[in-house]
């Protein structure tokens, strides 16, 4: 006969996991599972989502575009002639939103360059560079510069923050001609 030999029920129960540990076990790895899916979704969404830009608002005055432009707006306008064409700078201050003020410098008859001045600590270079999808961008310690489109854009700042990216913007200038 063979030799059957029984285990205590002590020494069994003691490598028997407890049915309540498997049901933790699977609940936790639920949770967790479900948390990775809605952060991937999150950033999925995220990404598909354009940054608002508060630049495009005012596109229409940005360089090569004609006076008349600038007219159509609450602009306050003065002449100034210089030795080479007839300078007209313009400004305009915003009751509300990111801009402090705007402002622009006309040479006959076309819009050459458009300043915006921010309020506050509204912006970061990174901010710009996301905006404006600008991957090249040349860092100096009070200045950054990168093209958009067929402009020139330079960018006041100030020498704070380990890194440019994270640097405020106190004024954004496009410019046509450089």
């Amino acid at each position: 006969m063979e030799n059957i030999q029984l285990q205590s029920p002590r020494k069994a129960a003691a490598f028997k996991p407890l049915p309540y540990l498997r049901f933790v076990f699977v609940l936790l790895t639920g949770f967790a599972l479900t948390n990775m899916g809605i952060m991937v979704f999150a950033q999925s969404i995220q990404s598909a989502l354009p940054p608002s830009n508060p630049f495009l608002e005012y596109v229409d005055i940005f360089p090569g575009q004609p006076i008349n432009m600038v007219e159509a707006r609450a602009f306050s306008c003065r002449d100034t002639n210089n030795y080479y064409a007839s300078e007209v700078n313009c400004m305009f201050t915003p009751a509300s939103g990111i801009f402090d003020s705007i402002e622009t410098v006309i040479w006959e008859r076309v819009i050459r360059k458009t300043t915006f001045t921010l309020r506050g600590n509204t912006m970061k270079i990174g901010d710009l560079a996301l905006l404006f999808d600008a991957i090249n961008f040349h860092a100096y310690p009070r200045k950054v510069f990168f093209f958009w489109s067929k402009l020139f854009v330079i960018v006041s700042t100030t020498t704070n923050g380990n890194h440019p990216s994270m640097r405020p913007v106190w004024s954004v200038t496009f410019t046509d001609t450089y």
